[in-house]
């Protein structure tokens, strides 16, 4: 029985290690539905991250890598 659980556990928790990879940060498409409700790059737009770094700096500070990536996909998308 304890190695169907951990098995289990494991099936339910593997998907998600994709989401929290230290090695990418992923924002939602402009058009997307916002679907979660986590305090995560990839449950905002791009737009909408950088939004929430400039408004709150705790946020900012928590975040400074998406917080400069979100900043600067804005730039490019202007330029």
């Amino acid at each position: 029985m304890g190695y169907f659980r951990c098995v289990m556990v494991l099936a339910m928790v593997l998907p998600l290690a994709s989401l929290a990879r230290a090695d990418g940060i992923r924002f939602l498409p402009d058009d997307a539905q916002i679907a979660c409700r986590a305090i995560l790059p990839q449950c905002f737009t791009r737009e909408g991250w950088h939004r929430l770094c400039q408004n709150d700096p705790t946020m900012a500070k928590a975040h400074p890598v998406a917080c400069r990536q979100a900043a600067d996909g804005l730039k490019d998308a202007v330029d």
